[in-house]
């Protein structure tokens, strides 16, 4: 595999993550809301934490797989 092939994957990589990140902070709580029941402090926290996490290891790859 060469250097460039790992960069694109990795950039790629970052690219899901970034974007499963972004699909959990909307639609969980969407669901959760068209379920008729309450957002919880708690299930507010872990939807951020989950979704800030996948979301700042998507922008490092992305960092990391940049062209010099």
């Amino acid at each position: 595999m060469t250097d460039a092939t790992k960069r694109r994957a990795t950039r790629r990589a970052g690219e899901f993550l970034r974007e499963y990140a972004l699909l959990i902070a909307v639609f969980y709580p969407l669901d959760v809301y068209l379920q008729s029941t309450a957002l919880t402090v708690g299930q507010l926290i872990t939807t951020l934490l989950i979704s800030g996490s996948l979301w700042t290891i998507g922008v490092i790859l992305d960092v990391f797989s940049a062209d010099d």
